[in-house]
């Protein structure tokens, strides 16, 4: 059940005048409690930005849309041309012998088609899983994009900073 976001919000000012009795409900009682609510007001409302932000901080996650969203509001929030592409993929490598030298196809005579058996490990070798490509007229630290990177991507994926 989703939380309401309007009990967060309180009027400190009308919450002083309903819970002050009437017979002290003078201007100078009502300035002086004022005063003493102001305190709490103030910590009410860093709570409130608190927890806007932290908010925003878990809609975040390792996403491609999510992370781009993130790198586009921190870096480049009126054209948003920040994107993400895919990693580049190293060729694929061959099984046969050591003795043998060559690459063993496995087909049929019939078959003009050789299939050639890989292992898993050799078939997606990947250099970068992803790019996160940042155009040259954006002003940025390549640390901060790094400690943003890392926070929310998961941790197996490597990636690479280029600019465009």
């Amino acid at each position: 059940m989703p939380i309401n976001s309007n009990v967060y919000n309180v009027n400190w000012n009308k919450l002083v005048s309903w819970l002050t009795p009437a017979r002290l409900f003078l201007p100078k009682v009502f300035a002086l409690l004022k005063a003493l609510v102001s305190p709490i007001s103030s910590l009410h409302g860093l709570f409130i930005s608190f927890r806007k932000q932290k908010l925003y901080d878990l809609s975040i996650n390792s996403q491609v849309c999510r992370l781009e969203k993130l790198l586009n509001d921190k870096f480049d929030s009126v054209q948003r041309r920040i994107y993400i592409t895919d990693g580049e993929k190293s060729k694929r490598k061959y099984i046969f012998k050591r003795s043998e030298l060559v690459p063993l196809p496995v087909y049929l005579d019939a078959e003009s088609n050789p299939t050639f058996i890989y292992k898993d490990a050799e078939i997606t070798t990947i250099t970068y899983h992803f790019i996160v490509n940042v155009p040259l007229g954006i002003k940025y630290k390549e640390a901060v994009i790094n400690s943003l990177l890392n926070t929310y991507r998961l941790p197996s994926r490597k990636y690479k900073l280029e600019t465009f």
